[in-house]
């Protein structure tokens, strides 16, 4: 069974099973219950200690399945908690003691929230309540889950019972909560003198600082505490302590507009001209906020009325900015410069213009300031309302005679800059006022050419106006090449339907629209400009048909669209390169994929001897496999002489090596026009895996270059170890001789003395039959008397040469050893030579495959350079004129 306490005031209710007594009983707030439990069964009661987590939840008694649940043991809990500190909220001192002393919650118990009943008790200013829960040991700084003490609590309240009853049971004064502040920032806040008073006698820091540098003076003059400003100041407060924006007490009261602190604080001594990290002034800060009584306190008492921001703007521009025609007259009469220029060269009246405040810009011009001013980008009021929009302002400003064709920043026009925002109403007002559609700025482009770049909408009011989609800007493109590359159909009809447009003129690159809607991918566009009469097969100045420039880009429905309308898929263009080329090496697979089912060939070559596989290999690896399934040949070499095995080893792509390996197309020790196997490239680019790769097909370890280095040497000149470790390995194995090669040597040794033998042993018999008897010595003697006389003579000869010669080995010892020196000398000097001899060669080759890799990007990118330069001449546009809204809106602020 689940035990199940209820408490309702001072009533009572037990629920208990005769097998759990003693543990409900403990739970319970009858006393009487507890202690006859206790002697029934002292064991079950006596020691028990109720801590939080113990008490979350009622112990469970196992029982029938009829019983509570402990989801309600849980709610019950909450519910008792609840009641405790509503106890101590409402000062029901009875009903607190009454189930502190029951044991059945602890004195510091805290609800979701973290509120304990001290910090209720303190709060709602309970002093009987706070002093009866210290005496049962709560814990005076206790915090809840905003890390509140009770003391801030009492502070805020400012009961200054409740806050000496807690500093004299040792609260720390010093606390703060998750925003730094002390219980000085709390009494501060929320106006409490009295508090105030008691914790600065005790001692609080007067000066303390919260996360945001935020002293007891910032949130007085924050919340208008006049009284607690005054003694703060009496108690010695710093009033010029800024917080981290570097906002004073001043600019603080100034801002909220209290003029009464800011007496005060410049009664004080506070600095009137004390500026915050923007360079803001309390006058600024007045002026901004249209505290008109404020600024009057600060213009009497000596403020600089043409006092500058951090971006140039005077008092007069931040009233302006937001449009506070009150404080812009007050501060005008005060004699504030009406044509001040900021650091941007703008006037107060570009303030008004760029905000829409027609009535402050009326007012501007009337006591004199000048509508016709430019800005240093030289653009004036009229360039930003256009901008922005403004209707009411444009006209006005018209009225005063300014000129909507007036050229500002970049030669553009006032038409210009509200075709690029598509203000459609502000433009139909300038071109009533005489603004041109066709005027163009320093790009040659027109109002409609920015239109239909950025906002097409407005596309169709300026060519009902006159704009002309013929006219070509300084890229050479036309209004059908704009509306083409953003992808607008609507607007692309709507330049086609004008008659004035060729659909296959050309920009400066030789690029029609086709190439362009073709490039970025625009379906609908291509499908529109075909049907017209486009004609697919032109191509730009690098020789690229539209096919090539969606292939490069994987756009596989325009590549399809394209393939249908009879494109080749080998055609070549820029290099000889085909389309089949472009997709592999950009690795558009699906788009490969289907250039190759419409007969696009893997083994098509460029001006550069490559074909789509050798690029595949070079720059996308991963498309490898499908020109290999569809006949790329990896056994075709390109102008260099290198092979797909080449380029597979030189990239370092193990994958793709073994798939060139896997045809059995390729010689593993084929050369390139270099000499170099492709066991050579993998060692000199230190490709470790492609290396055993190459050694496990059997490629040589001991093949030369045409500069006699082997690919041990490649890798030792680039400093690959691994590499170097490995294939030395391979070079110090030695062949082994077997049983039959040594006996079949020895087999080929003749005998050379068969017949002298014979010779000697017949004459020997013959004077052993005539009695006499010789040693060999003399048997040479009696037979060759001249042979004896030669032997003794050569005999002294030997020795003299033996003489001789032990003197010459001396000689020649020392000669050799100086030889050896010198040529160790000379093998180092020679190594060295190779080394850098190979190096160079190394390098120069290096340079040569990465130009050959590059030159091929680089006449790819010319024309879609020259293309792209619009769009990076607009952007750079965007972004100035970007910086100048963001000008304008910190300008507001």
């Amino acid at each position: 069974m689940y035990m199940i306490v209820v408490l309702s005031g001072n009533s009572k209710e037990l629920m208990t099973d005769s097998g759990a007594e003693g543990l409900e009983a403990c739970h319970s707030a009858h006393e009487d219950a507890v202690e006859e439990t206790q002697e029934r069964s002292p064991a079950k009661a006596t020691g028990t200690s109720y801590q939080a987590d113990s008490l979350m939840y009622a112990e469970a008694v196992k029982s029938s399945p009829e019983d509570e649940s402990p989801s309600s043991e849980g709610q019950q809990w909450k519910e008792n908690v609840k009641q405790l500190l509503d106890a101590c909220e409402k000062g029901n001192l009875q009903s607190v003691k009454h189930v502190i002393e029951s044991g059945h919650l602890r004195v510091s118990i805290e609800d979701e929230t973290g509120t304990t009943p001290l910090h209720s008790a303190a709060a709602n200013r309970h002093v009987n309540i706070t002093r009866y829960l210290l005496h049962k040991g709560a814990n005076v700084d206790e915090r809840n889950r905003m890390d509140e003490t009770a003391l801030h609590l009492a502070a805020g309240s400012g009961d200054v019972r409740m806050v000496k009853l807690l500093l004299e049971h040792n609260a720390d004064i010093s606390a703060t909560d998750c925003l730094g502040n002390t219980a000085l920032h709390f009494a501060a806040r929320e106006g409490k003198t009295n508090a105030l008073h008691l914790l600065l006698w005790i001692g609080a820091n007067i000066d303390a600082t919260g996360n945001d540098n935020l002293t007891a003076l910032h949130l007085a003059a924050w919340n208008g505490h006049a009284n607690v400003v005054n003694d703060l100041l009496v108690y010695g407060a710093d009033l010029n302590k800024k917080d981290i924006w570097g906002h004073t007490a001043l600019h603080i009261a100034a801002r909220e507009g209290y003029p009464l602190i800011v007496k005060d604080l410049l009664h004080s001594k506070a600095d009137l001209n004390a500026q915050a990290d923007d360079n803001y002034s309390a006058l600024h800060f007045a002026a901004s906020d249209n505290q008109l009584e404020v600024v009057e306190v600060l213009l009497s008492s000596g403020a600089a009325i043409d006092d500058t921001d951090k971006y140039g703007d005077t008092a007069l521009h931040s009233a302006t900015s937001y449009g506070h025609v009150s404080m812009m007259k007050t501060l005008a009469e005060k004699g504030a410069e009406v044509n001040a220029t900021n650091s941007y060269g703008k006037t107060p009246l570009y303030a008004a213009a760029f905000g829409g405040h027609d009535e402050a810009l009326e007012y501007l011009i009337d006591i004199g300031a000048d509508p016709h001013a430019k800005d240093k980008q030289g653009d004036t009021a009229l360039h930003w309302a256009a901008y922005h929009g403004h209707v009411k302002v444009v006209e006005l400003l018209l009225s005063k005679g300014l000129d909507s064709n007036a050229k500002g920043y970049y030669g553009r026009t006032a038409v210009h800059r509200a075709a690029e925002r598509g203000q459609a109403q502000t433009l139909q007002v300038l071109l009533q006022a005489g603004g041109s559609p066709n005027v163009t700025n320093e790009d040659g482009e027109t109002p409609l050419h920015i239109a239909l770049l950025r906002n097409p909408d407005v596309a169709q009011l300026l060519l009902e106006k006159g704009g002309d989609p013929s006219i070509k800007s300084e890229d050479g493109g036309t209004g059908l090449h704009l509306a083409a590359w953003t992808g607008n159909v609507d607007a692309l009809r709507l330049v086609l339907e004008t008659g004035k447009v060729d659909v296959d003129e050309k920009d400066f690159a030789g690029c029609t629209a086709l190439h362009l809607a073709s490039e970025q991918g625009h379906f609908e566009v291509v499908e529109v400009l075909i049907d017209i009469g486009a004609d697919p097969h032109t191509r730009d100045k690098q020789g690229d048909t539209a096919l090539h420039w969606a292939a490069y880009h994987g756009h596989v429905k325009v590549v399809e669209l394209l393939l249908s309308k009879g494109l080749d898929s080998n055609a070549k263009g820029c290099n000889g390169i085909t389309a089949v080329h472009h997709a592999a090496e950009r690795g558009q697979a699906q788009t490969l994929q289907v250039l190759l089912a419409a007969g696009g060939l893997p083994n098509v070559t460029s001006e550069d001897g490559e074909t789509p596989l050798h690029i595949a290999l070079l720059t996308n690896p991963d498309v490898t496999q499908l020109l290999l399934e569809k006949g790329g040949d990896p056994s075709i070499k390109s102008e260099d002489g290198g092979t797909g095995l080449h380029l597979a080893a030189w990239t370092g792509n193990v994958d793709a090596l073994r798939l060139v390996l896997e045809t059995g197309k390729v010689d593993v020790d084929e050369k390139d026009f270099a000499g170099c196997t492709a066991l050579h490239l993998a060692s000199e680019q230190g490709h470790c895996d492609s290396v055993k790769m190459l050694l496990d097909y059997g490629a040589s370890v001991s093949a030369k270059d045409n500069i006699n280095l082997s690919p041990l040497d490649k890798a030792r000149l680039k400093g690959h170890e691994k590499v170097s470790a490995l294939l030395e390995g391979k070079v110090n194995e030695r062949p082994k001789f077997s049983t039959n090669d040594v006996r079949d040597l020895a087999f080929r040794e003749k005998p050379r003395d068969t017949f002298l033998r014979r010779d000697v042993k017949m004459a020997d018999e013959a004077l052993g039959k005539a009695g006499l008897h010789f040693d060999e010595l003399n048997k040479i003697r009696v037979l060759d008397p001249e042979v004896s006389t030669t032997t003794t003579e050569l005999k002294e000869e030997c020795k003299d040469f033996v003489d001789k010669i032990a003197e010459f080995q001396k000689i020649v010892g020392s000669f050799i050893e100086m030889v050896d020196r010198l040529a160790k000398e000379v093998e180092k000097e020679k190594m060295k030579a190779i080394g850098n001899r190979n190096q160079l060669k190394s390098m120069a080759k290096q340079r040569e495959a990465q130009e050959q890799q590059l030159q091929a990007l680089i006449s790819e990118k010319k024309t879609q350079l020259e293309r792209y330069r619009v769009q990076y001449e607009a952007l750079l546009k965007d972004e100035a004129e970007q910086q100048e809204f963001v000008e304008q809106f910190i300008l507001q602020k």
